[in-house]
């Protein structure tokens, strides 16, 4: 079975290497309270390390409805809320939206 994901929210951050632990595992504390959820579909934790000495952090989440992603967003468990609650907080966090076209 194919799964569905219509609206998506990205999000970049750059960590210092000291908050990599603590915003890792706090993502992963995120990603199973979303999972029940409705509308919630999958969470993508993407890093690496780059030369600037940072850790480059992508955040994925899929949402069946834009009603649902607004519901989440809306909440105190976001991934951006998470991010700035690691100590030391990101020194940078864009945050983008995505709708899937057919």
């Amino acid at each position: 079975m194919a799964a569905h994901y219509l609206f998506s929210q990205t999000v970049h951050a750059v960590l210092t290497p000291d908050a990599w632990d603590e915003a890792y595992f706090s993502l992963l504390s995120l990603k199973h309270a979303l999972a029940g959820v409705p509308g919630w579909k999958r969470m993508d934790i993407l890093a690496n390390y780059q030369e600037d000495d940072a850790v480059h952090l992508r955040v994925i989440t899929n949402w069946a409805t834009v009603e649902q992603l607004e519901a989440w967003l809306a909440s105190d468990l976001t991934v951006e809320g998470v991010l700035r609650g690691v100590t030391p907080p990101p020194s940078e966090i864009s945050v983008h939206f995505y709708e899937k076209v057919a």
